[in-house]
């Protein structure tokens, strides 16, 4: 996938990023992450564990780009989940972000950032 924004009949098109998340589950434990893209409603990431489809998590993402790093908390739905050979993919759509991310996101994911 490139760096390109793609957008293939979704409600937004979407991004390759590598950041790191740490993901708090619904039974209040804490993993480890990797987000592969994201768009200005979601993020899709690599896991190590399964979550179920409509499972409410808390992801804090380190965000780096051009030189700039920072942290963002978000509220996020499980939308489907990819079983992989050693982790899972799990698509998620924001419930709950700070505007200056959101709007980060979607100039992101739009390739405007």
């Amino acid at each position: 996938m490139s760096d390109a924004p793609e957008h293939d009949g979704r409600r937004s098109p979407r991004r390759n990023a590598s950041w790191r998340t740490i993901v708090k589950t619904p039974d209040k434990k804490m993993y480890m992450g990797k987000i592969d893209n994201v768009s200005a409603h979601g993020y899709l990431f690599e896991f190590p564990v399964p979550v179920p489809v409509g499972a409410t998590l808390i992801m804090k993402v380190e965000i780096v780009h051009h030189a700039k790093r920072w942290e963002s908390i978000a509220s996020v739905i499980v939308r489907h989940v990819v079983v992989r050979t050693s982790s899972y993919l799990v698509g998620v759509e924001i419930t709950d972000i700070d505007d200056e991310t959101a709007h980060f996101l979607n100039d992101y994911a739009n390739g405007h950032a």
